[in-house]
């Protein structure tokens, strides 16, 4: 998976496979690309209209990773190796 900033800033807090959560901060201009086996959950994502997000290598919708968001943070929102293609546009 990757992550894109090219519509400004972005505060990232992840856990990947179930490890140590981290948080990141991705300037715009910046991607970070991310490496998980089985699963990738987003504990909080900030500014998600100014990210595109690629789940291998194919562009995931933003409305489909957060449905019910109210503004521009996300939280919650795993991608599993199973349930990955439902983001996807």
């Amino acid at each position: 998976m990757q992550v894109i900033a090219n519509g400004g800033d972005c505060w990232i807090n992840f856990q990947t496979d179930g490890g140590k959560a981290q948080n990141i901060t991705l300037k715009q201009g910046e991607n970070r690309d991310f490496e998980a086996t089985e699963k990738l959950k987003f504990l909080r994502l900030g500014n998600l209209s100014a990210v595109n997000i690629l789940i291998n290598g194919k562009r995931a919708n933003p409305d489909k990773l957060a449905p019910n968001r109210k503004g521009v943070v996300v939280d919650n929102v795993l991608i599993t190796k199973d349930n990955f293609q439902q983001f996807l546009d």
